[in-house]
This record gives C-alpha cells, structure tokens and sequence, in this order.
C-alpha cells in the first residue's frame, strides 16, 4: 500500500465530526468513481465508514422527528381536551334550560338539541338467588358454565312485567344530544 493509500485510510478511521468529508469526497459530483484507479478495498472501507455515520445520522433524524411527534400529539391532545371541555360546559347549559322548562328536545336553526331516552338495563343484584329462582329461558348456557340472559330476562320482564328474584332494573336517565344542521 503506497503513502496516498495510508492518508486514505487513516481519513476513513477519523471521528464521526470528520466523516462529512469523506462522505463528501466520496460523492463529489464532477469526481467519478472508477474501481481501476483506486484500490476497491479500500473505496469499500470507506464507504462502510460513511454508511456508520449515514444510519447514525438517520437514527438521529428519526428520534428526532419522533420526540417532535409526540411534543406536537401531546399538544393536539390538551388543546382537544380544552375544546371538549368547552361543548360540555354549552351542553350542561343547555341541559339545564331544557330541563327548566319541561322539553325534552328544542328545534333551532342551526341544529336541535334534547334528550334521547336510553334503553333499560338489566343488572343482576344477586347472581345466587337470581340462579335459585330462575326459570330455564332466563339462563344461557355456556359450555362449562352458566350465565344469565340480559336479553331474555329484559324480554321477560316487558312480557310480565314481574321482575326475577335477584334482578334489578335500571333505567338510565337520558342522554343529552346536539345535532347540528348541514352535518
């Protein structure tokens, strides 16, 4: 290996700061690489020097962007909470005024807004006394085990209206909703 092939190759084991420049040297635009005037091997070292720093700088990049990322999510984040937080606070009023004077919806021009009566629920109090009592249709059998039927008991309760020992029913109270218009 001759004097200039030594300076090539202790370029290519220099620090990180100094690899811009062979990365440099390597991709000048008007240099053309040519394997027969150069040791390959040595081409080859250099370019794996540069494929170090090249990830490095890429892991970097990436991290980077990813703390960016999240900085920017964590901000979307609080400022939808702060606007969430905001149609709640309008809706609570809203509630209220329908509330105060008896309506359960209010058609305005540029939406409506009222109250939706939500479903029964049915919640089993005392799974026990629910099991000592239970007629079969109430019971859905899982293999390797038993379960009471919401739908059934529900079902058996509107056709009787008598409710199942251990059975409570709960009727939730409405759900308020907006729906503006042109949505």
């Amino acid at each position: 290996m001759g004097g200039k092939n030594m300076a090539e190759l202790q370029l290519v084991n220099q620090q990180d700061y100094d690899c811009n420049f062979v990365i440099d040297d390597i991709l000048e635009e008007d240099k053309e690489i040519s394997l027969d005037v150069t040791d390959p091997e040595l081409q080859f070292t250099k370019f794996l020097y540069a494929f170090r720093f090249i990830e490095r700088e890429m892991d970097k990049l990436k991290l980077n962007a990813d703390n960016m990322i999240a900085e920017i999510n964590s901000w979307l984040e609080k400022k939808l909470a702060s606007k969430q937080n905001q149609i709640e606070f309008m809706s609570k009023l809203m509630q209220n005024y329908l509330a105060q004077k008896g309506l359960k919806s209010l058609s305005l021009p540029s939406g409506n807004i009222g109250f939706r009566k939500q479903p029964d629920k049915v919640e089993i109090i005392d799974v026990d006394t629910f099991f000592e009592k239970a007629t079969f249709d109430l019971i859905r059998v899982v293999p390797e085990k038993f379960e009471p039927d919401l739908a059934a008991i529900k079902a058996k309760i509107k056709e009787n209206g008598e409710l199942p020992a251990g059975v409570d029913l709960v009727t939730p109270d409405p759900k308020f909703y907006y729906k503006l218009n042109g949505k």
